[in-house]
C-alpha cells in the first residue's frame, strides 16, 4: 500500500457501511479520498474523525442518481487534487419488493444507483487516468453474491439483476483497458444475501463483453466484483459481473495496466437492511442477523486492501467473501 500514499481516491457511499470504512481505512494509508454521499453531515462526521491520519478526507455532496452530481464531483477533483487513481464503487441501493408487485420508481432507482451511477463514475475515472497518462490506476466495484446466483427471495430478485450486470460491466472493461494498452485494474467485490438476482445475469454479460473488449485493446487493467447476496436481486449482480468483465477486456484491447476488480460479499450488517420490512411477513433486520452468520464492513474493507496492494503485474480479478456458515 505504501505506492498509494499521497494518491487520490474516490469512494461514493461513503457515509456509512462498507464505503465509510474502505474510506477511513484509506486515509489511514495516506491517501488522499473523496467521499460522495447524499448525506454531507455523515461525510462531515468521518472527515473530523480521521484528522491526523496521514492521508486526508474530502467530504462531498454527490446523489449517485444525478449525472451533473458526479460530474460536479468529478471536476472538483481534478481542480483541487489533479485527479483519480483510485476509483471504488460502493453506493447501492435494494428494494423489498417483488418483481410484479415493484413500481417504476423502485425499479429507476436501482437502476439509476446500481447500474447507471456505477458506470457513470467509471467512465469518469477512467478518463481522469488516461488524460493524465496514470497506468496503475485501479478501479473496484463493490458487487454482491447476488451477482453471481440466483436468491430465494423474490423481494430482491430486481436487485440480484443491477449486481448480475455489475459482475458483467467489470469483465467488459477489463477487455477495454487491455485493448487500450493500460494496466489499470478493474476489481468486483460483493455481499451475496443483499443483491437482486434478476440484474445479476445483466451485469455478467455487461461485464463479460466489456473484458473482451479490453483484451483486444491489449490492456492490463484488473477487474474485481463485490457485492452483498440475499438482499440483492440476483439479475443486478449478474450485470456487475459482465460489467466487470467488458471493461477488463476492453483495457486488454486497449493495452492499458488500468486494473478492474469485482468484490461479492455475503451477507453484511449495514444499513442496506433497513429497508426490510417485517409487515407482511418481511422478515427484520434483526431476526435476519441474529439467525444468520454475517459480515462485517472492516472484513470487506480489508479484502479492498488487498486487492490494491497487490503487485502492479497482479490482476484479482473477482473476489467473493461469505461468512462462515451462510446458508444462502
Amino acid at each position: 500500500m505504501l505506492r498509494w500514499s499521497g494518491r487520490v481516491a474516490v469512494v461514493t457511499g461513503a457515509s456509512s457501511g462498507i464505503g465509510r470504512s474502505i474510506a477511513e481505512e484509506l486515509v489511514k494509508k495516506g491517501l488522499q479520498v473523496v467521499g460522495l454521499a447524499r448525506r454531507l453531515d455523515r461525510l462531515e462526521e468521518l472527515r473530523d474523525e480521521v484528522q491526523g491520519a496521514p492521508g486526508k478526507f474530502h467530504p462531498i455532496k454527490c446523489d449517485i442518481t444525478s449525472e451533473e452530481d458526479i460530474l460536479a464531483a468529478f471536476e472538483w477533483t481534478k481542480e483541487h487534487l489533479n485527479g483519480v487513481d483510485i476509483l471504488v464503487n460502493n453506493a447501492g441501493v435494494a428494494t423489498i419488493q417483488t418483481l410484479i408487485e415493484n413500481t417504476t420508481s423502485e425499479l429507476r432507482k436501482i437502476m439509476d444507483v446500481n447500474v447507471l451511477g456505477l458506470s457513470i463514475c467509471t467512465r469518469e475515472a477512467v478518463k481522469s487516468m488516461r488524460e493524465r497518462g496514470i497506468d496503475d490506476g485501479h478501479i473496484i466495484h463493490i458487487n454482491s453474491v447476488a451477482g453471481h446466483c440466483y436468491s430465494d427471495f423474490p423481494s430482491i430478485h430486481f436487485y440480484s439483476g443491477s449486481k448480475h450486470a455489475v459482475t458483467v460491466l467489470t469483465e467488459g472493461l477489463r477487455r477495454e483497458l487491455v485493448q487500450l494498452n493500460s494496466h489499470i485494474r478493474v476489481t468486483i467485490t460483493g455481499p451475496t444475501q443483499l443483491s437482486h438476482q434478476s440484474h445479476g445475469e445483466f451485469y455478467k454479460r455487461l461485464t463479460e463483453g466489456l473484458c473482451r473488449l479490453l483484451v483486444q485493446l491489449n490492456s492490463h487493467i484488473r477487474v474485481t466484483i463485490t457485492g452483498p447476496t440475499q438482499l440483492s436481486h440476483q439479475s443486478h449482480g449478474e450485470f456487475y459481473k459482465r460489467l466487470t468483465e467488458g471493461l477488463c477486456r476492453l483495457l486488454v484491447q486497449l493495452n492499458s495496466h488500468i486494473r478492474v476488480t469485482s468484490i461479492s460479499p455475503g451477507v453484511v450488517d449495514t444499513e442496506i437492511f433497513e429497508v426490510i420490512d417485517p409487515v407482511n411477513g418481511k422478515v427484520s433486520k434483526e431476526q435476519l442477523l441474529r439467525n444468520n452468520p454475517f459480515l462485517n464492513s472492516k472484513d470487506i474493507t480489508d479484502a479492498v486492501l488487498y486487492t490494491l496492494g497487490t503487485p502492479p503485474h497482479v490482476q484479482v480479478h473477482e473476489i467473493i467473501i461469505r461468512p462462515v456458515g451462510e446458508k444462502f
